[in-house]
């Protein structure tokens, strides 16, 4: 069977904010393992939609293609017609009204035109690589006549929190969610309270949803103190230049994510706060990830300023994996105090690892740590504080819950799920396919 698998989410990876999120993770990892359970009589093409490949392949792709059975396939987008490309644009006394007629009249007619061809032919290359079965992300989505086609959906947050959004990113996600549920032969759900929101909340068949759980990369991994201290090294050299402060081992809190408004992270400064004020805590907060959206580095900033938390919190930003696996394992405890998670891969990540971990009980949080994990209402900011002082004081309650984290971790596998995954491709390439172009 010859399947495709649209790539973008990891040709156009960069390393920085967004390219190596939980999409990202998602696709690189089910790819891999993909390559690994598939039959030497199987093929699996990877599409780049957008053609970042031309501009910065991601290494980690590389070994994957060298497979001789895996391939990549760029498709090259045809150019929209503009005013600007013409000599008119040379021509300073119609250049202005030039640009009116490109914005308002043209491109609108000529987006339309050029992306009708564009997804005409990726369907030609489609049905030349004979794909019986095409699974796309959540983020591109097209009809694919005559071929089988897999999306998966990762969560509805917009949908969920539109407060959290701007309108018309809301308007989009509808509109892509509309797209799944109607023309997608099959829809993978991440976690069964994804799957429960796409059925109860947005009418979609639950007999077309699958749910394939994810799982921690296997760089996060329990490591020795002498490794997380050369790391501490170089992060300390890095920011006792900028701040004057330095973490040390098992002497600090972490939080690691995309800094964005659903992520919570208000009731944990609050709690770490109130902790330092009160002497209960002499630890450090470290916070690493990429910025989102919203206005949360400012909070932040002002937050911390105003509290006089300057050497107290330390924003990292964004670190390899391998540097956070070390800061995971240096890390008293990983706090993650998120309001909804299409799945939460930090806390099984930090689990993996053997830190023990403090998280909500919503959304898909207690299906992914089980018992093995402390959990608290979002909103419960004495639970949280009640729950730090715990680990700090209690050594026999880390341990133990650093042993269950890394039991609950190894039920997660890509394996597995690669394997789940293959089996709805074959399961649909036993059907037909009957529905024409839609775009």
């Amino acid at each position: 069977m010859n399947i495709g698998i649209e790539a973008t989410t990891i040709t156009g990876a960069k390393g920085g904010f967004g390219d190596k999120s939980g999409v990202y993770r998602y696709f690189f990892n089910l790819v891999k393992s993909l390559s690994q359970v598939i039959s030497k009589k199987d093929k699996l093409f990877l599409y780049d939609i957008y053609q970042f490949a031309l501009k910065n392949m991601s290494a980690d792709l590389l070994p994957i293609l060298r497979q001789d059975n895996i391939y990549g396939s760029l498709i090259k987008a045809p150019r929209s017609f503009k005013l600007e490309y013409t000599q008119i644009d040379d021509m300073p006394v119609i250049r202005w009204f030039a640009k009116k007629i490109d914005k308002y009249v043209i491109e609108p007619m000529s987006d339309r035109l050029v992306y009708g061809q564009f997804i005409r032919k990726i369907n030609t290359d489609l049905e030349q690589n004979k794909i019986k079965v095409f699974h796309v992300s959540e983020t591109v989505y097209f009809a694919t006549p005559g071929i089988k086609q897999v999306a998966t959906v990762c969560d509805i947050i917009p949908i969920k929190f539109p407060d959290f959004q701007k309108e018309e990113t809301v308007k989009i996600h509808m509109r892509r969610l509309r797209f799944i549920r109607e023309k997608s032969d099959a829809i993978i759900a991440i976690s069964a309270n994804t799957k429960n929101d796409l059925v109860k909340e947005l009418h979609f068949n639950p007999k077309k949803v699958f749910v394939t759980p994810l799982a921690a990369d296997e760089a996060f991994k329990p490591v020795s103190r002498t490794e997380v201290l050369r790391t501490f090294q170089k992060v300390n050299e890095e920011i006792e230049i900028s701040k004057n402060t330095r973490i040390d081992y098992k002497k600090y809190l972490l939080f690691f994510g995309t800094l964005e408004p659903r992520k919570n992270l208000g009731v944990l400064l609050e709690a770490f706060r109130d902790l330092k004020k009160s002497g209960q805590y002499q630890g450090k907060l470290v916070l690493v990830g990429g910025r989102g959206w919203g206005k949360i580095q400012q909070r932040l900033r002002a937050f911390v300023k105003e509290n006089l938390l300057q050497k107290e919190v330390i924003c990292l930003g964004f670190v390899s994996d391998g540097i956070l696996n070390d800061l995971i394992n240096g890390a008293q405890a990983v706090v993650y105090p998120s309001i909804y998670e299409g799945f939460g891969l930090p806390p099984l990540e930090a689990m993996q690892a053997g830190t023990p971990v403090i998280t909500t009980n919503v959304s898909s949080m207690p299906e992914v740590v089980g018992k093995a994990a402390l959990l608290f209402n979002p909103a419960d900011l004495e639970a949280l504080k009640a729950y730090i002082l715990n680990i700090n004081i209690k050594p026999n309650l880390a341990r133990e819950l650093s042993q269950k984290g890394i039991k609950q971790a190894k039920k997660f596998s890509w394996k597995k799920t690669a394997e789940q995954t293959l089996e709805i491709y074959q399961r649909l390439a036993r059907q037909r396919k009957t529905y024409a172009y839609w775009y």
